[in-house]
């Protein structure tokens, strides 16, 4: 589409998700999309909304401007039943003249909409899986319904949807009714300054050292949640050690969400190596799956599965849940399982621990498929759905 004005565009980027206190897969693409947005905007005008300066801080290049908008600290709870959702996003945002004045606008479709219109704007999904027939397993009735009344709006609101994977954009066609014409497909990528293949093994053995830990280990990483699946791999870990005789332990990388039970099944007594769960930096979490002998992705549905890209650029194995974005991520450069089989899962759990060539074979092919993503792309893909608004 061509543009109808000429010169400069003012876009904006709602990032009140890169401080929320469950940082994960949304605020990692919405930081590093500003990042790269920053570096290959041109002359375009660039506003980030936050509502609080940016921690850890943000890109700092002349073309991008933070606006920090507060809410007042009283009568919050009294804005948020006038306006029906967090008024922040309901009536701030709105209030403020620098957004109203956009040319473009760049936000998260899960989030509540402004009471005001503002500018036209592209809305990221980044999965559905709230709305699965059997969503109640894995979220709390509240949460469901505050994700769909706000996703349903927000992608019909806006002027472009972005999808993090085709099966994400299948499911917005499925279960919203909006057009595949309404829908874009940008694949996230991954951070190559943190995420390498040719990370020292004296940087490994450092961090391991700061974490406690000692090789061989399999390692999971996300938010503790019932989606991600996380007893299936602690019961496929157990028979690994029980009945199988692998010597591995299991590290748990990630927050705690809602209706976590899996840190006390991790708790309960084993036989031999124990569960590990940790909260890591992303420079320590880089180093951690570089020294693992696979990375385990089991989550009954992801949008996209952005640790899955991450280890196969740092060379590591992946071993992937046939579910969801993860095929799309993983291509043929992982072993997959059937995530409702915990036998399935041990079964190619032990194939890694025992087969060498097949671990090298997978590690040289997440290496190749990592390259084909790129934070660049992403953000000129994005910059010419931006300009197609206007």
């Amino acid at each position: 589409m061509s543009r109808k004005t000429a010169g400069p565009l003012s876009i904006g980027l709602n990032l009140r998700v890169a401080n929320l206190p469950v940082f994960d897969g949304n605020a990692t693409v919405m930081r590093s999309l500003a990042s790269a947005l920053a570096y290959q905007a041109g002359e375009h005008r660039l506003f980030y909304y936050l509502d609080s300066p940016a921690t850890p801080p943000l890109v700092n290049l002349p073309n991008v401007n933070y606006k920090v908008l507060r809410l007042p600290p009283a009568g919050r709870g009294f804005l948020r039943r006038i306006t029906g959702g967090d008024p922040w996003y309901r009536i701030r945002l709105a209030a403020d003249r620098s957004w109203r004045s956009l040319d473009a606008f760049v936000c998260n479709a899960h989030e509540p909409n402004s009471m005001g219109y503002g500018p036209p704007h592209v809305a990221y999904v980044f999965d559905l899986a709230f709305m699965l027939p059997d969503a109640e397993r894995y979220y709390p009735s509240d949460l469901i319904h505050h994700l769909d009344r706000w996703t349903a709006e927000g992608v019909h609101r806006a002027a472009t949807v972005v999808a993090i994977s085709r099966a994400t954009a299948s499911d917005i066609e499925r279960v919203y009714g909006l057009p595949s014409s309404r829908i874009a497909v940008l694949y996230p990528a991954y951070d190559d300054a943190d995420f390498r293949p040719d990370i020292p093994s004296i940087e490994v053995d450092a961090v391991l050292q700061e974490l406690a830990l000692e090789r061989p280990y399999f390692l999971h990483v996300g938010t503790d949640q019932p989606r991600k699946n996380i007893p299936t791999i602690i019961k496929a870990h157990e028979m690994l050690v029980s009945r199988r005789g692998v010597r591995h332990s299991l590290v748990l990388v990630g927050a705690e969400g809602w209706d976590s039970v899996s840190r006390a099944e991790a708790a309960a007594p084993r036989s031999e190596k124990t569960v590990e769960f940790l909260s890591v930096s992303n420079r320590q979490l880089a180093r951690l799956m570089a020294g693992a002998e696979a990375l385990v992705m089991a989550g009954f549905y992801e949008g996209f599965g952005l640790p899955a890209l991450e280890a196969m650029a740092c060379g590591t194995p992946v071993i992937a849940a046939r579910a969801g974005g993860l095929p799309e991520v993983v291509g043929d450069a992982g072993r997959y399982f059937d995530p409702n089989d915990p036998n399935d899962l041990a079964d190619a759990m032990e194939a890694l621990s025992t087969d060498g060539a097949l671990r090298e074979k997978l590690s040289k092919r997440g290496v190749e498929r990592s390259r084909e993503f790129s934070w660049d792309d992403h953000a000129k893909g994005m910059l010419e759905l931006l300009e197609g608004l206007t």
